[in-house]
């Protein structure tokens, strides 16, 4: 899982695709500088979470799902 991870992060130009050991679930990391207490805007939360839900969305399919014991495609949704 973790060489998987590795390969779609090389792909990725903002953000990354970690694994929480401790659960062992896959999730997005995404992070944005603020200095001196400056608050980010709606225009940068929103372009934040559409990258994230587009990256979830686009590599996906090639994730196997744990407990089912085979990849999930399109088509098996």
């Amino acid at each position: 899982m973790q060489r998987l991870i590795a390969a779609i992060n090389e792909q990725l130009w903002v953000g990354h695709f970690d694994l929480w050991t401790h659960t062992g679930m896959i999730m997005h990391r995404q992070a944005l500088v603020l200095p001196d207490g400056l608050a980010a805007s709606t225009a940068q939360c929103e372009s934040m979470l559409v990258g994230a839900i587009h990256a979830c969305e686009r590599y996906y399919p090639g994730v196997p799902v744990r407990g089912l014991g085979r990849q999930v495609g399109a088509g098996s949704r």
